[in-house]
């Protein structure tokens, strides 16, 4: 017998529902579930009130990911409410009416998998540097929580990349 395949990397985004872009992303590498919700303890832990302590739950079933709901406030795709449902590729859904929106995607090798978690932000035309604080701005990204997490990723998908040569 076969054992079921591991599920290849995925990302859940916490969206900002008003421009799209990410606010929170979580990587999950070979999990078979990710759960949802308000307490410690789950894998994405969004302390928002509309939330439930265990309000989600993503299931890799060998090919597909679902989405099941778990929460007493409902989870809503499409704003129809759901208690189970096949989720694809950049998958919105909502933690309750009114809450938290979260993206689901593929998180695969590539550069379009580091745009995708950066939040795919075009970069500006031109920037001005303020010389004067330069050192402090960029101190203060590079010990930024967010800039670590995306190193971690970067670093990984390297370490894949020089893998397949």
């Amino acid at each position: 017998m076969i054992p079921n395949p591991l599920p290849e990397p995925v990302s859940l985004h916490l969206v900002n529902p008003d421009t799209g872009h990410p606010i929170r992303t979580w990587l999950f590498e070979t999990q078979r579930s990710v759960r949802i919700g308000r307490a410690e303890g789950n894998d994405v832990v969004i302390p928002d009130p509309s939330v439930s302590r265990f309000h989600a739950e993503l299931q890799f079933n060998g090919t597909d990911w679902e989405l099941v709901n778990l929460g007493k406030n409902g989870t809503l795709i499409s704003n129809h409410s759901i208690s189970r449902a096949r989720i694809d590729e950049q998958t919105l859904f909502r933690l309750g009416t009114g809450g938290p929106l979260l993206r689901f995607e593929h998180s695969g090798v590539g550069f379009e998998c580091l745009n995708t978690i950066a939040g795919a932000v075009a970069p500006p035309q031109s920037i001005q540097i303020d010389e004067s604080q330069k050192d402090s701005q960029v101190r203060a990204i590079v010990e930024s929580e967010y800039f670590q997490h995306l190193q971690g990723i970067s670093s990984k998908l390297r370490k894949r990349s020089s893998e397949s040569h």
